[in-house]
């Protein structure tokens, strides 16, 4: 019985190369001998998703786009009962959930036909989804503070009249680099409070004086495209890396990781970090929050507490 596999593309990944991959894909599922049964198809203008019920048809959903895709696809895929397995083409700037998984290395060395045909026979394994108070998931990352907080601004200031100027002589990475500057000195401006299980079951507490920059919790070793918070990741072992980044260089250092390889803890020991499989952290004050490369303004307004525990698991995709 062959597999029904879906290809979900978002049209506007990747400076809108969406479209066009779209089109090259469906020349090549066409030539290809494949035992699987395949169709494309977009999501909207807006990134929004087919209905779950859709994707519920399919064995495998292979999604074409960047992180929030992505983060988009786990949304459904986690409140089905059988889930399709999950593939990547990466299309974004970050990428981090293909880096895991093999993905972003072997489409960018070998192309389209190479890749598809090495996904379509890939091995998939399993990824642990993360639930943040019983509302939102997660596989990659979530944070509060700094690294938000410049995603935020670059959100809401890139379709400025400047900055779509700008955008005629800068790139979408020097535009980035812009928003970091300016935000290089934002501290948040409250006291934080983790309550955390630990190795031997019991709680602990860890309190953060107020001006800390951000707190990452990471699953996987790769964040902001390729920097790596924490050495002990495992993707489905049920544990997250809580990462505290109290100074400018720490997070200078956190972000010089994906360049020289080496895990944060490993170059800086005195960074705060712990492993947990469950997280209650009370933020005070407001703040931006991200997770999975997606922005949700207004999330810590609903209450001063983040609760984070692991929910379910899909099947990812590794060539």
């Amino acid at each position: 019985m062959s597999k029904k596999t879906l290809f979900l593309i978002n049209p506007v990944s990747g400076g809108r190369t969406g479209i066009r991959l779209k089109e090259s894909l469906d020349r090549l599922l066409g030539k290809l001998s494949l035992l699987h049964s395949c169709d494309t198809a977009f999501t909207t203008a807006d990134g929004q998703l087919i209905a779950r019920e859709v994707l519920a048809g399919y064995d495998t959903v292979i999604a074409a786009g960047g992180d929030g895709t992505i983060a988009q696809i786990v949304q459904k895929l986690a409140e089905l009962d059988k889930k399709p397995q999950l593939g990547i083409i990466p299309l974004g700037t970050g990428n981090d959930l293909a880096r895991v998984s093999g993905s972003y290395g072997l489409y960018k060395k070998k192309g389209l036909q190479t890749f598809v045909e090495a996904l379509l026979c890939g091995t998939a394994r399993p990824l642990d989804v993360f639930r943040v108070n019983a509302i939102l998931y997660f596989t990659n990352y979530c944070g509060i503070g700094l690294d938000a907080k410049i995603s935020n601004d670059y959100n809401l200031g890139r379709d400025t009249p400047f900055m779509r100027a700008a955008a005629s002589f800068l790139n979408g990475r020097a535009a980035y680099a812009w928003f970091s500057a300016v935000n290089l000195f934002y501290r948040m401006p409250f006291a934080l409070e983790f309550s955390y299980a630990d190795a031997g079951r019991q709680t602990r507490t860890v309190q953060i004086a107020a001006g800390a920059r951000q707190v990452l919790v990471t699953s996987i070793p790769s964040y902001a495209a390729g920097a790596r918070p924490a050495h002990q990741c495992c993707i489905a072992d049920g544990l997250f890396e809580v990462t505290v980044i109290e100074t400018l260089w720490q997070w200078f250092m956190l972000h010089m990781t994906r360049f020289i390889d080496i895990p944060l803890q490993r170059l800086l020991p005195s960074v705060k970090q712990f492993q947990t499989d469950s997280l209650t952290m009370n933020v005070p004050g407001s703040t931006c929050f991200q997770a999975d490369g997606e922005l949700y303004a207004g999330f810590l307004s609903e209450g001063p507490e983040l609760t984070i525990k692991r929910a379910t698991q899909i099947e990812l995709i590794f060539v």
